[in-house]
């Protein structure tokens, strides 16, 4: 059944609304936003942040159902592909690219995730936008972008506060520009405190 969410709804809360890039080529999801939403799940688990900052998190997708359905299902064995570049079976037997692109992901994924291949990590309502209705109207939905000729959205995140009102928008300009959520949380300190 097809369920309709309006911001309107949500009114009295604050709302975190990611848009993660999805794609990054054919068959190949962002890495960064797989590790993102790991890394945001852990944070709820962990300091309960829709509690605390009286929040809502949605994260939205620009594919139909089944594309956002199988990559929940994707996810357990991308999160392993981070810990496998970051932690290799031998890595004395590395090249010197091969020891470069693994410190690399060292310094881009410090944390490791992990989930048991079928587990699904939906913490947070993932909203299905198939006809890529709001990912166009926020001019956040390409073709190609940084690089990838794929159907992908600009990652960025926008923050309302519980009076509806827009209080914060990030645009991502490449591939490697996400805000911080320690920097996001002190963004909602901020509207909280106001």
């Amino acid at each position: 059944k097809r369920q309709t969410l309006t911001l309107s709804s949500l009114r009295g809360k604050n709302v975190l609304i990611l848009f993660p890039r999805g794609y990054a080529a054919e068959d190949y999801w962002c890495t960064i936003c797989n590790y993102r939403y790991a890394e945001l799940a852990d944070l709820e688990k962990t300091r309960k942040i829709r509690e605390a900052y009286n929040l809502e998190i949605l994260v939205v997708f620009p594919y139909p159902r089944d594309v956002v359905k199988a990559w929940l299902e994707a996810l357990p064995g991308q999160l392993e592909g981070i810990r496998a570049r970051k932690q290799p079976a031998d890595p004395a037997a590395l090249d010197e690219a091969g020891k470069a692109r693994m410190e690399r992901y060292r310094r881009l994924y410090p944390a490791d995730y992990a989930l048991a291949k079928g587990e699904i990590l939906a913490p947070f309502p993932i909203l299905v936008d198939g006809e890529r209705t709001l990912s166009a109207k926020l001019d956040l939905f390409r073709n190609e972008w940084s690089g990838g000729k794929v159907a992908q959205n600009i990652p960025s995140v926008y923050v309302v506060d519980a009076e509806g009102v827009l209080q914060f928008k990030y645009v991502g300009q490449n591939t490697l520009d996400r805000p911080a959520y320690d920097y996001l949380l002190k963004v909602l300190e901020v509207i909280i405190g106001n």
